[in-house]
């Protein structure tokens, strides 16, 4: 039996006429129509803006309204198979997959390139990740190469349709479709936006399923971009996998920014990447960076203000309402914002926080209960119960609404039918939340985040600190037993007589060995210490040798922290005492350099020289040496100062080698680092200390500049 032409089956399969909608409001709005009405010399107005339902470079829009472009940055982006997991162990942000320690990661990422031996990808991401644009991006990189591999790649934006006979018509009777059907070659089909299409996600996932097997797919690889919440896995996955073959198929999520990333967007907007990267740290912001689209609200924030948001707590819950916020211009131009304000989704996420971080539930199982979901799961049916009520309208928590919930850029793939937290932080602060919103009693919570043996549940300490930053009676309660995970919460709004108990327990329990000062990020923490009669706390444990070292050293990261100049005599006195331990001295010195004034940080060059007392790693010497350089040392008497470093440490001294003094150089230092390099290199031994001779290399290197 002769097989039926594609088109005739497609249209007695959906009875439907395949006319063009040609209604006026309609009209396709292209590049070529543009620059026909406006003239060539707007080219740069198109791609600096789009319609409210959406945009590509030279795509299709439709409509009147236009409003401006989020910047285009040019980020190398990564992929993880949606079962994998990533490393977020760069001070929070994408531990760099291009980095030289990344060839010895367990962790598994590739660029959407690596991914082209795929014949089909599903290509998924939380709204606003950046999918469209990076795949756009790969399609317009391969568009422009020449290819002599006999490739053709066609991209559509699914988004542009409004029925299945328009999409039919625009996908498998375009021009060059119908020619690739006619020749030898292989044709990527780059398909954006599945879940924006503007009709039923199922109706346009059957079709697909449907139609794809009935042309020549051996000379065919497709790429389908959509929203992780509502892939379909049933018909589209199975349809694709049983077209190519299990192995040929792969279903990837997309990564979230790495530092760099964070940094060259910054640089671009003319923004301090450094000013910017602290104010992050400070206001425990990075995981609203890892996202484009809570990126650039932090941006317009710092760009108005010169700062983030000075309570952690406010820019958490703007940064998370944001993202329940609608923010795709095609969905809103459209009118589909689902049935949930952003206050009811943003209430409904703290229902599915509070019960994924309370009850230590690793995702969302979405798939119907007697598929028999992972132990470690919740089921919509246990989070489908009661209603919400609030600065909203009262609405019931159905499965339906939850769905629509885990379909916001606060969620991200866990695997097939799982969907769990896109970050840790926004589980954390929403359940806290929660709790306070729903004004549980401190008993209460205190028993839902304490062991019943006493002490926190190290998982939930977070959770605790949030908590803490607006109840009253949960923080007392704290203060007293669990003062360290304190620092990770909001303490703007704490009275002084809070601040000050809390510093005396913190410091009680250091001394007592109850707590240690490990930790990253800690000196950002200590500032939010600040208040009147925070030097008068500190000093007993500043100057008394026989304080414990670790509540000392805390001590002196917090006065330096909070730049406490009225201690710079104490530090003084500390940093010059050779009696003193050596570590302790260190941070002494490190703290009279941020708040001394330059006639106490002159009194360091006996420190600097190396003969105050035991030194041995050369960390006090090296710390006297960043201080004094350059304002208070000549070239001359600096290098008469070095010596090789102490062998197998890596601290100040040999930071100050090989990173601060290359980099403060001037021209008229070169000479006399010259002279040291060539005499060192006279009396070098064949081995030698590894960095004095990359010191020496370094200027011989520098030299040449200048001859």
């Amino acid at each position: 039996m002769a097989a039926r032409p594609a088109s005739e089956s497609y249209r007695e399969r959906s009875g439907t006429s395949q006319e063009a909608d040609t209604r006026p409001d309609r009209r396709p709005l292209t590049f070529s129509f543009w620059t026909a009405m406006f003239g060539k010399e707007y080219e740069t107005l198109w791609q600096t803006t789009l319609h409210r339902s959406g945009h590509r470079p030279d795509g299709r829009v439709s409509g009147s309204e236009f409003v401006l472009m989020q910047p285009i940055y040019a980020w190398q982006r990564f992929w993880v198979p949606r079962d994998g997991s990533i490393d977020l162990s760069d001070g929070g942000f994408l531990s760099d997959p291009q980095s030289e320690s990344a060839r010895y990661s367990a962790y598994k990422l590739d660029t959407l390139s690596e991914l082209q031996h795929f014949r089909a990808l599903g290509l998924l991401g939380e709204p606003g990740i950046g999918k469209s644009a990076t795949l756009q991006a790969e399609f317009n990189t391969l568009q422009q190469q020449i290819q002599e591999d006999g490739r053709v790649f066609v991209h559509v934006d699914l988004r542009s349709f409004s029925s299945e006979a328009l999409l039919h018509r625009r996908v498998f009777e375009s021009a060059e479709f119908t020619a690739w059907r006619a020749d030898n070659s292989h044709l990527v089909l780059y398909l954006d936006s599945l879940d924006e299409a503007l009709l039923r996600i199922d109706s346009v996932a059957g079709l697909l399923a449907d139609e794809l097997p009935r042309y020549p797919t051996a000379r065919m690889s497709v790429r389908i971009a959509c929203r992780t919440a509502v892939w379909p896995h049933q018909p589209l996955e199975t349809a694709l996998k049983h077209i190519w073959g299990e192995d040929a198929v792969g279903v990837f999520e997309l990564a979230p920014l790495r530092r760099r990333d964070v940094t060259a967007a910054a640089e671009q907007r003319r923004i301090d990447p450094q000013r910017f990267l602290d104010e992050l740290h400070t206001a425990n912001a990075v995981a609203f960076a890892l996202n484009p689209l809570t990126l650039n609200l932090l941006f317009r924030i710092f760009e108005n203000t010169g700062h983030l948001a000075e309570r952690r707590t406010d820019l958490y819950s703007e940064g998370c309402l944001s993202l329940c916020e609608e923010q795709n211009p095609s969905r809103r131009g459209a009118g589909r914002l689902g049935q949930l304000s952003a206050r009811q989704r943003y209430r409904l996420a703290g229902r599915i926080a509070a019960v994924t971080m309370l009850a230590n539930r690793y995702a969302v199982w979405t798939n119907p209960e007697t598929d028999l979901p992972p132990a470690e799961d919740v089921r919509l049916s246990a989070l489908s119960t009661g209603a919400e009520t609030g600065d909203f309208q009262r609405f019931d928590a159905t499965e339906d609404n939850l769905r629509e919930v885990l379909d916001t850029g606060l969620f991200s793939s866990r695997g097939a039918a799982r969907m769990g937290w896109a970050h840790q932080g926004y589980a954390e602060f929403l359940a806290a939340d929660y709790l306070v919103t729903k004004q549980a009693s401190a008993e209460n919570i205190l028993n839902i985040l304490c062991h019943p043996g006493g002490g926190l549940i190290p998982q939930l300490s977070t959770v605790a600190a949030w908590v803490a930053s607006r109840s009253a009676a949960v923080r007392t309660a704290l203060i007293a037993q669990e003062p360290f995970a304190l620092l990770r919460g909001d303490l703007l709004s704490w009275s002084r007589e809070d601040l000050a108990a809390f510093t005396h327990a913190l410091l009680a329990a250091f001394q007592e060995q109850r707590a240690h000062d490990f930790g990253l990020g800690l000196a950002r923490d200590y500032r939010k210490l600040a208040h009147p009669g925070l030097a008068d706390q500190l000093r007993p444990y500043i100057v008394d040798p026989a304080k414990h070292v670790i509540a000392r050293r805390a001590a002196l990261m917090i006065a330096r922290a909070c730049a406490l100049r009225e201690l710079q005599a104490e530090f003084l006195n500390v940093a010059l005492n050779p009696a003193d331990d050596p570590s302790i001295r260190a941070h002494a010195v490190s703290a009279l350099g941020d708040s001394g004034d330059e006639a106490s940080k002159t009194q360091l060059l006996p420190l600097a020289r190396g003969n105050a007392g035991p030194d041995p790693n050369q960390e006090i010497r090296g710390r006297a040496l960043q201080i004094l350089w350059p304002d208070h040392l000549t070239s001359v008497e600096l290098f008469q100062l070095i010596t090789p470093p102490a062998e197998g440490f890596f601290g100040a001294y040999v930071m100050f080698l090989t990173r601060d003094l290359p980099k403060s150089l001037s021209g008229a230092d070169l000479l006399p680092a010259l002279q040291w390099a060539t005499e060192y290199a006279s009396s070098a031994t064949q081995t030698g200390e590894f960095h004095t001779k990359e010191l020496a290399g370094y200027f011989d290197a520098g030299m040449g500049i200048y001859r």
